[in-house]
C-alpha cells in the first residue's frame, strides 16, 4: 500500500518521516542485541516490519516513476538523501551486530553439542598396562537454555 500523499512534496515529507522512524527502530534493535536482550525486539518488530515494507514499496515506486517526486524543492530531496544515507549506515551497523550475535550463538550451540556428544560416547582405547578401558556409564546430560545471548 503506497503512502497517501496529496502531492510530490507531501510524498517526500512522509518518506523523510518514515525513514527517520525506521532509523530509530533499527537503532533500538541494534542496542537491544548489543545488550543481549533479544526478547525486547518483539515489542516493535511488527511496526518495523510494516514500515520496512512500506519504505521498500515507496522507494521502488519512486525509482520506477521519477515523476512522483517532480517539482519537489532541492533542499527537501537533499534531506531525504541524507536521511536515507543515515538509515543505510544504521542498517549496515545492525547487520554487523546481528552477524556477531549469530556467530557467538552458533559457536555456543556447537560447543554444547560437542560436549554432550563426548559425554554420551566417550572415547575408548587402551589404558595403563595395555588394558582395554571399560565404557563408563555416564549420567544423562541435561541442557538448560537461557535465551539471553
Amino acid at each position: 500500500m503506497p503512502l497517501a500523499a496529496h502531492d510530490s512534496t507531501d510524498r517526500v515529507e512522509q518518506l523523510i518521516a518514515l525513514t527517520q522512524r525506521l532509523t530509530i527502530l533499527v537503532e533500538r534493535e541494534t542496542e537491544v542485541l548489543r545488550n543481549r536482550r533479544p526478547r525486547e525486539i518483539a515489542e516493535f518488530q511488527d511496526e518495523r516490519a510494516k514500515l520496512s515494507t512500506l519504505y521498500a514499496h515507496e522507494m521502488t515506486l519512486i525509482a520506477n516513476q521519477n515523476s512522483l517526486i517532480d517539482g519537489v524543492k532541492t533542499e527537501l530531496l537533499d534531506q531525504l538523501k541524507t536521511r536515507t544515507r543515515a538509515f543505510k549506515e544504521k542498517l549496515s551497523e545492525h547487520g554487523r551486530v546481528l552477524s556477531r550475535v549469530r556467530s557467538v550463538t552458533e559457536g555456543m550451540i556447537r560447543a554444547v553439542a560437542e560436549e554432550v556428544s563426548q559425554l554420551k560416547n566417550p572415547q575408548t582405547g587402551y589404558g595403563a598396562h595395555a588394558n582395554v578401558r571399560a565404557h563408563a556409564m555416564s549420567a544423562p546430560a541435561t541442557l538448560t537454555l537461557n535465551e539471553v545471548i
